[in-house]
């Protein structure tokens, strides 16, 4: 995750975009997903959107995918 946000700089500001729930994606098995979406404004990249998708593992949430557009 580090070589991908590194050089974007720091974040200066972050706000909830959308949030979306499916039980298939491209390429995993079928589950329970969450896909959570965020503006985010970072130093060198002003105008990006961070996804994170979360996978659900018997009571707990887990973090399967980060991707920055």
């Amino acid at each position: 995750m580090q070589s991908v946000r590194q050089p974007l700089g720091r974040p200066s500001s972050r706000t909830f975009q959308s949030v979306m729930q499916t039980k298939t994606l491209p390429g995993a098995p079928a589950g329970d997903y969450q896909i959570i979406q965020f503006q985010t404004r970072f130093a060198n990249k002003p105008n990006a959107v961070e996804t994170v998708v979360l996978s659900r593992e018997q009571a707990y949430w887990r973090v399967s995918g980060y991707f920055i557009r």
